[in-house]
């Protein structure tokens, strides 16, 4: 039997009917710039690929109120290099009205959900270390602390 190949993952297009909104929220959010643009979609990316996140604005689209029952994608995530950098982030988005509707502490990672402006939940994560053992380690336990003096509700553990 063949080997299988594991290609790398490239991009992912979001439908919307908010194409400036979302082009302009992910700008703020992780850095992407727009690469193309019409009256329909956009290209973005925040590193060298001709686009990781595209946006597709097709006539008759609407919103769902049940959106969050509905199968699909949970989350698109993020990764940040150090949890200063996260928290930098935080600080900085929070600066632009844009908050995290919810915060979690995974135990191997800090993890803040924000949600776009279709509704769609946008994780930034920071691995906190490797090795998972059950039990936080002691500055993972400090970082939390510091997660509730900026002024967000204390991360759940899971």
């Amino acid at each position: 039997m063949a080997a299988t190949i594991k290609p790398s993952f490239h991009h992912v297009t979001l439908k919307t009917s908010r194409l400036g909104q979302m082009v302009d929220w992910y700008k703020t959010l992780v850095g992407t710039e727009v690469l193309f643009q019409n009256d329909t979609n956009a290209w973005t990316s925040n590193d060298a690929a001709n686009h990781r996140l595209a946006f597709l604005a097709v006539p008759g689209l609407e919103d769902d109120p049940d959106k969050i029952k509905r199968n699909g994608i949970h989350h698109s995530a993020f990764e940040y290099a150090s949890f200063s950098d996260l928290m930098s982030s935080f600080d900085r988005l929070r600066e632009h009205g844009i908050m995290p509707v919810f915060c979690l502490n995974h135990g191997s990672t800090m993890s803040l959900y924000y949600e776009d402006p279709e509704g769609n939940y946008v994780r930034a994560v920071q691995r906190c270390w490797v090795g998972f053992t059950g039990s936080p380690p002691p500055h993972t336990r400090g970082e939390v602390r510091r997660l509730t003096a900026r002024g967000m509700s204390e991360p759940v553990n899971v």
